[in-house]
């Protein structure tokens, strides 16, 4: 579209030069990354609205009703848009047969004894950004290529050359995926079943098995080079180029227990449903044996025996039940066998998601130190509903590699997205262990919308959500429905362009080595963080205008009617202190807080807490004497909003914080943009300045994301300005005579000779505007060395007249 080339080139001029008032300009402070933040903001934009309920109403077409858009790609850059890229990249190992135990059919061969027999698949997970309720039904297409044979001991396990799988539905399909998967992780269960299921493209051949010999406690994989592309209609989005490193590896041990039913709900499993990931035929005949990935649409249930920490499994049902513990179908992986997977090096999956070229650099081991180690399970492999989605309900991932080799990294503090902030273990963020030590410095991850995990998201506006059933659960519940128009307006899904505060800035110069990831545009108070050096972040937003509903319908262009001015403080008259205003924009913001103990439980649900171990209580007060109490009590407080749960949102303390703009004034300092409201800690009530000022208060609240900070200044900027236009003028007006005099009377004004003939006291309502129908007009967007100031024009809006 012309216009919006045009757009786009007067952006990156105006980027180009010094912002007024301040020095510095975007190009010098972010080198190639200027571009890149245009084009994630150009992207941002077209992707605001992907299902207009007002368009639904009138039976018109939406702009995405599938929730899915292509990223836009302009030069050597490339938006978000709202798609599935890949976070991960994995091999699953295993075991088939064990000497004349396992899946024995004509083209298996008996085993010697002690002999092994193994199967390999290779997994990947999709991840969006754009998280949101907004159904995401994909029209993907991945190409799979393994470019050299990959070995065990030597022995092609003979993958498939190149495989293309067609997605034209929703990845995440299945029972509880349905209802909390619409972005972010996307977990593995849905795209084994959409890959195929029990028919699954990327796996090694099963009728060539590779074999193990007897006695050995290492197997050595090949590695090597793959290639995963992503297109949409055909359209080439991302390329993948992968060294996947080989190792020296545990073997994977043969499943040798079934499991019972839940409840029921035909979830018993033999031994040998887990000894492919496809089935077979048994060698005596009879009816075929299903693989573990036959059955990735069913819900995991109640696993536990396991594991040796009681605090991740549901423990034993009443006799007679149905519930008893143990692997059920649905699930995954199992104690038994092996995986490994690489993963970016720095974490911060925007940085892969608008990329369209990923170098094989880019993804490393997910943890180095332990590749070649005894320990079974080396991946970050969650799901934005829960990584017990992969294992069964709490019976994952626990300690970390050091205590417990089933485990799979995550758990020490070190290994969080952010430093000393313990997530549950059930809603591990993806991250590669120690990412974010070293990466995450100022906490510009996003908090996932209700019980979705925290990560690398670009805070897409929201849509909105209704239970469909009577449950008081919105946005919690299983099932839920797009909101209507009654519950839709423009400025509560984008009230400004404060909106754009998660896109990152250093995609570009983070894959020339110098590290820029996990730093978003800056649009709170953040001492030492990048974007507070010249020109500071938030002056960015001044480049883009949200339109106001009051006291119009619509604003007109470059119109700040009702909007309140910053710089409160009347020159010459410092001691008008007309904060009026002020306290009624700040008065409606209840900033939200998130203290790091409240990180264990705030993204729980239902079986993620284990809040109801089958036969146990679970009301009220009666917590039972199931596993997790301690985290079933705190979510109850929670949930319940009691302390110290009880304060988590607060209103504005407003004489503490405009204590801050009193300050400036004081050093004979104004406001010379609306968006340094960004600059000033809102101060809670019953919270002290210095507390915000020295660091203490988001200190103890690491868990509250960078949306979660800036969506009060969002609000607030939408309602602020420091250039009004419109000006409420106080007159007196008097008709004078004076007496017929001499030259040196007529000079001055006599009160006791001269009369005052009539006199009109009031007010006018004057309004300085832009006429934008006016002929002469120019196009600033071509015409950049035009400025506005000569085509400005002054009406009266209203008058006043008050008695005399």
């Amino acid at each position: 579209i012309a216009r919006n080339k045009e757009l786009y080139q007067y952006l990156r001029t105006l980027t180009s030069q010094p912002v007024p008032g301040y020095g510095g300009n975007f190009l010098q402070k972010w080198g190639d990354d200027r571009d890149q933040v245009l084009t994630e903001i150009f992207d941002y934009i077209r992707c605001v609205n992907l299902r207009d309920p007002v368009l639904v109403a009138q039976g018109r077409t939406c702009y995405a009703d599938n929730g899915q858009v292509a990223p836009i790609q302009i030069g050597a850059t490339q938006g978000f848009g709202r798609y599935d890229t890949i976070s991960q990249f994995g091999f699953h190992f295993i075991c088939a047969q064990d000497g004349a135990d396992g899946a024995v059919d004509a083209s298996h061969p008996a085993l010697k004894d002690g002999e092994r027999a193994i199967e390999a698949a290779f997994l990947f997970t999709p991840f969006s950004p754009s998280l949101g309720f907004l159904r995401l039904a994909e029209n993907l297409t991945y190409q799979v290529t393994f470019q050299t044979p990959l070995t065990i001991n030597g022995q092609d396990l003979q993958m498939p050359p190149s495989s293309t799988v067609a997605l034209t539905g929703q990845i995440a399909s299945g029972w509880h995926n349905n209802g909390r998967e619409h972005g972010g992780p996307g977990g593995l269960r849905g795209p084994i079943q959409a890959f195929g299921g029990g028919g699954y493209k990327f796996t090694s051949k099963a009728k060539l098995r590779v074999k193990i010999p007897a006695g050995a406690a290492t197997m050595s994989f090949s590695g090597g080079p793959i290639q995963v592309k992503l297109l949409i209609n055909n359209n080439p989005i991302q390329t993948f180029n992968l060294n996947f490193p080989g190792g020296n590896f545990p073997v994977p041990q043969l499943v040798r227990t079934g499991t019972d039913d839940y409840n029921p709900g035909g979830l018993v499993t033999t031994p040998n449903y887990w000894w492919t990931f496809g089935g077979f035929t048994p060698l005596s005949g009879g009816t075929a044996v299903q693989g573990r990935y036959s059955n990735c649409g069913v819900v995991p249930h109640a696993p536990g025996a396991e594991y040796a920490d009681a605090a991740r499994r549901w423990g034993p049902s009443p006799p007679g039940s149905m519930n008893n513990p143990g692997f059920k179908k649905g699930g995954i992986f199992r104690a038994e066998d092996v995986v490994r997977s690489i993963v970016p090096e720095h974490g911060d999956l925007r940085l892969i998601a608008a990329k369209s070229q990923i170098a094989a650099s880019e993804f490393v081991k997910v943890r180095a130190a332990e590749w070649e180690s005894t320990f079974r399970f080396l991946h970050v492999f969650v799901s934005s509903a829960g990584s017990h989605l992969l294992y069964g309900f709490a019976n994952e991932p626990g300690p970390a590699p050091s205590t417990d080799p089933n485990a799979i990294p995550g758990s020490l503090a070190t290994d969080q997205l952010v430093p000393k902030l313990s997530y549950h273990y059930s809603k591990f963020p993806e991250i590669r262990p120690g990412a974010g030590l070293k990466y995450n410095l100022w906490g510009d991850f996003d908090n996932g919308m209700a019980n979705w995990t925290d990560g690398a998201y670009i805070n897409k506006p929201d849509e909105g959500n209704q239970a469909t059933t009577n449950s008081s659960y919105t946005y919690f519940a299983w099932t839920y429905t797009v909101p209507t128009d009654a519950f839709f307006s423009p400025s509560r899904l984008v009230p400004s362009a404060g909106m754009l505060g998660s896109l990152p800035t250093g995609l570009k110069r983070t894959a020339s080595g110098s590290a820029h990831a996990w730093e978003t545009l800056l649009f709170r108070p953040q001492p030492n963080h990048p974007g507070m050096t010249t020109p500071k972040d938030h002056l960015i937003m001044d480049l883009f205008w949200m339109p106001i509903g009051e006291p119009y319908p619509i604003s007109e262009p470059f119109s700040t009617a009702g909007k309140i001015n910053l710089n409160y403080e009347i020159a010459p008259f410092s001691y008008i202190r007309r904060t009026t205003a002020l306290r009624g924009v700040m008065k409606a913001e209840q900033p939200l807080v998130l203290p790091n103990d409240v990180s264990k439980v705030c993204k729980l649900w239902d079986h993620d807490t284990n809040d109801n171990p089958y036969g146990l209580p679970n009301s009220g007060n009666n917590l039972g004497t199931g596993v997790d109490i301690p985290n079933r009590q705190k979510w109850g407080n929670l949930y319940a909003g009691n302390p110290p749960y009880d304060q988590l949102r607060r209103s504005i303390d407003v004489e503490k914080t405009l204590a801050q703009a009193d300050a400036r004034f004081a050093n004979g300092d104004a406001f010379r943009s609306a968006t340094e409201v960004c600059e000033l800690h809102l101060v809670r009530t019953g919270e002290s300045l210095a507390d915000y000022q020295n660091g203490s208060i988001y200190g103890q609240a690491l868990a509250t994301g960078d949306n979660t900070r800036e969506r009060p200044y969002a609000n607030l900027y939408a309602n602020l300005t420091t250039k009004s236009n419109t000006f409420n003028v106080h007159m007196r007006v008097q008709v004078l005579r004076k007496r017929p005099g001499t030259a040196t009377e007529y000079a001055g004004w006599n009160e006791d000779l001269d009369t005052v003939v009539a006199e009109h006291r009031g007010s006018a309502l004057i309004e300085r505007y832009v006429d934008a129908s006016d002929p002469n007009l120019p196009d600033f967007a071509t015409n950049t060395n035009t400025t506005l100031d000569n085509y400005a024009r002054f009406r009266i809006l209203s008058n006043n007249k008050f008695a005399p």
